[in-house]
């Protein structure tokens, strides 16, 4: 299984327009738009979808993502050779990427150069930001994790300042919630009770203490923040 080809299903929180918010993750090849469409927030993976496909997903207002990694970079990118390796600060082997560097002036303008304004000029007006923790794989204290946690939030500020109208939704970034909270516009989380394994290839339970970890989490979002659509993602396997 592969983080960029998963199919996700997805719960949303109790919010008060829960029914008129309902969202829908796909990552695969060839989303199927007729079964999409009953869906009215959508998060694909770019590459697999051409302007056609795009148009039709969008069809009767609903936004489509999509999914950027901002923390990390699969070695399988096609952009992988563009960019500079002093932009990265290490690996993650259970995904085979690179984590890199979210401090870095010039990883960030690549993102917006190489990701985020072409997929604005595809069309597309919403961003799934993913992989926004992946600097805790590698920092060693507090002053390297602080680094990257501010520029992460200078790149979630500059999103919001040269697309004000995109919808943003991001994968956890607890650590920075206080600091963005009032820019971006959903949050999801992965696993709250099932797992995957990816070096084990499996699927797994989630523990007790960190279940509760994360709802404690999800509840202090709700209450700091609710504006935001909270969105749980547990994997399962296809029957």
């Amino acid at each position: 299984m592969s983080r960029w080809l998963a199919l996700l299903l997805c719960l949303i929180l109790a919010h008060p327009s829960a029914a008129e918010e309902s969202v829908a993750f796909f990552y695969g090849e060839r989303p199927p738009a007729h079964l999409l469409a009953h869906f009215h927030h959508l998060v694909v993976e770019p590459e697999h979808v051409d302007s056609d496909l795009l148009g039709e997903l969008q069809a009767e207002g609903r936004i489509v993502y999509a999914y950027v990694s901002v923390g990390e970079l699969g070695k399988e990118r096609p952009w992988t050779g563009e960019t500079d390796p002093a932009w990265q600060l290490g690996e993650n082997p259970d995904w085979n990427s690179r984590v890199m560097d979210l401090s870095a002036q010039g990883w960030r303008d690549f993102l917006f150069e190489r990701r985020f304004l072409p997929l604005w000029q595809r069309g597309y007006r919403g961003f799934f930001l993913d992989t926004l923790d992946s600097h805790l794989l590698v920092a060693e204290d507090d002053r390297q994790r602080k680094r990257q946690q501010d520029g992460l939030v200078r790149l979630i500020h500059r999103l919001r300042r040269e697309f004000p109208e995109a919808s943003i939704f991001v994968n956890r970034g607890f650590e920075v919630i206080d600091r963005v909270g009032q820019q971006i516009n959903g949050l999801a989380v992965e696993s709250l009770y099932r797992g995957w394994d990816p070096a084990g290839e499996r699927y797994t339970e989630v523990d007790p203490a960190q279940r509760q970890w994360l709802q404690e989490r999800l509840r202090t979002v709700r209450k700091r923040f609710p504006h935001l659509t909270l969105m749980v993602l547990d994997y399962l396997p296809a029957y």
